[in-house]
């Protein structure tokens, strides 16, 4: 508990306004009743779920026919996001740099099979993350994939493209990277090193998997959206110490090349460019949302029938910031027991925001005044010339002002230095 509360209050000062919360509990719900009522009226027939987080509470969700906060949708895309996530996981760990060559990492694949093999071997794991690999879609190929070999000669290659354009493409390189590096599938390596830490149940989750059993890295995880709001505000919490803040820093900046259209792209996010509110987007087909809104403290997710296209996913979306605007933040509880959560209400909740903190800093300086006082008042009943607390506190303290030693009763001459006192000299 100590060791929580102590890196709480290292990330309160990296996250600013961001309500710092435990996100291995289960979310504290606090609706509040206008938030809702707005959002609510933005929701068309085909949005399958939503969540608003401000504070570090649910202010407000809605849930479609027959489902609850334990439904699971399709994520597609935004599996992409969490796959950033693992890597940066591998990157904290040493297994990995940014500046990796496919070549070092899979040293032992028969690069004979592998088309345009020499400058592949150059592609770093920084060039998968910001689509600038120099690879282009062939197609809906991207499930034909179903071994290495097949993902190193998954669509047409231009090596003159490496790192200098961006093509949004649906290969799963980072799924055998992660399997390569750890001897773990993503579902597996994640479920034991990332989602124990945000409190998710892989029980109560899916992920998809090709012919060898290796969880697709492009799409394939199903969640509910509290589970999807576990990423954003883990990233909004500078990384929480799963990956390092450089990473969500450089996760949140655009590319050098970057999606040439409204949004610029960083490690598998999209960065809206022109939105008066600041936001950091993970997307996908057919309205599936996490978005992160660092300067108001917020995250959005919200799940749609991908069949019916994205456009009401956008139009609730467009109505976040006038909500968030409204809002007033509420502290978040030091210890309590939040209500809902997907496997029941938590017992033991440890969530920290800046006021709680800042309560913390302040009885413990008092703690250390009263113990300082104390300890000089023992010893100035021990040691001559060290004048009693009580009398410093009766009287308006003198002191030297060439040595510093304290003035006795009455005295005109220092008995340190031997300097004559002025009178009203302290």
């Amino acid at each position: 508990m100590l060791r929580r509360i102590a890196w709480l209050a290292l990330a309160a000062s990296a996250c600013g306004t961001t309500t710092l919360v435990d996100l291995s509990q289960d979310w504290v719900v606090a609706i509040d009743a206008n938030a809702e009522t707005t959002l609510d009226a933005a929701v068309a027939g085909d949005i399958l779920s939503y969540a608003l987080v401000h504070g570090g509470r649910i202010v407000a969700e809605h849930y479609g026919s027959g489902r609850d906060e334990a439904s699971t949708a399709a994520l597609w895309s935004v599996t992409k996001s969490w796959m950033s996530l693992l890597v940066g996981t591998l990157e904290k760990d040493g297994l990995l740099t940014r500046e990796t060559p496919l070549g070092e990492i899979f040293g032992a694949v028969d690069w004979t099979q592998v088309s345009d093999a020499a400058a592949k071997k150059l592609v770093t794991v920084e060039n998968i993350l910001t689509m600038e690999k120099g690879i282009e879609e062939d197609g809906i190929l991207f499930f034909q994939q179903h071994d290495l070999l097949g993902v190193l000669n998954f669509g047409s290659f231009d090596a003159t493209a490496v790192g200098s354009e961006f093509h949004y493409v649906n290969d799963h390189l980072l799924s055998y990277i992660v399997l390569e590096l750890t001897g773990l599938t993503p579902l597996a390596y994640a479920s034991q090193n990332i989602f124990p830490a945000l409190g998710i149940e892989p029980s109560e989750l899916d992920w998809s998997a090709n012919n060898e059993g290796v969880s697709y890295g492009a799409f394939g995880l199903a969640m509910s959206v509290r589970q999807m709001l576990k990423l954003g505000a883990l990233m909004a919490q500078g990384g929480d110490g799963l990956v390092t803040s450089d990473w969500v820093h450089d996760t949140f900046t655009d590319s050098p090349s970057g999606d040439p259209g409204w949004a610029g792209y960083g490690y598998l996010w999209w960065l809206p460019r022109y939105e008066a509110t600041t936001s950091y987007l993970a997307i996908s087909y057919g309205g599936q949302f996490v978005a992160v809104y660092p300067d108001s403290d917020a995250v959005f997710v919200v799940q749609a029938d991908y069949l019916t296209g994205d456009d009401s996913s956008w139009d609730l979306l467009d109505e976040v910031p006038r909500v968030i605007a409204g809002l007033t933040p509420a502290p978040t509880p030091l210890f309590g027991s939040p209500a809902g959560g997907s496997s029941g209400s938590s017992s033991n909740s440890d969530e920290l925001d800046g006021a709680s903190i800042g309560i913390i800093v302040g009885f413990v300086f008092v703690a250390f005044v009263v113990v300082g006082a104390a300890f000089y008042y023992r010893l100035s009943r021990r040691v001559p010339g060290l004048i009693p607390v009580v009398e410093l506190a009766g009287r308006k303290a003198a002191f030297c002002t060439a040595c510093g030693a304290p003035r006795g009763s009455d005295a005109s001459f220092c008995t340190s230095c031997g300097k004559p006192f002025i009178p009203g000299e302290v």
